[in-house]
């Protein structure tokens, strides 16, 4: 696994590692210490499938599913379905 700071104020790119496998150990250590040293962390080219998200975030602690029961994934209720996109009342 690479960590990889980018040429930007904070952030880092994180390399090498499949997140849709668990880490080992030494791996997700590296990665819980990467905020605090880099403050964003991105995970490129990742694509990982509602379970495979959810299994990856419990590693950092318990998840915290929709509070309205109404936006979560129809899988995997811990995995929420938000965006920041506004609908449209009337689209054109």
């Amino acid at each position: 696994m690479q960590v990889q700071p980018t040429a930007r104020v904070l952030g880092t790119r994180v390399t090498g590692v499949d997140l849709s496998q668990p880490l080992t150990d030494a791996d997700f250590a590296a990665v819980l210490a990467a905020p605090g040293r880099f403050g964003v962390l991105c995970f490129p080219d990742r694509q990982l499938d509602a379970q495979a998200l959810r299994d990856f975030s419990k590693r950092f602690g318990r998840i915290q599913g929709s509070v309205t029961g109404k936006m979560h994934h129809p899988a995997v209720a811990e995995r929420s379905s938000r965006s920041s996109l506004r609908r449209r009342a009337h689209p054109r």
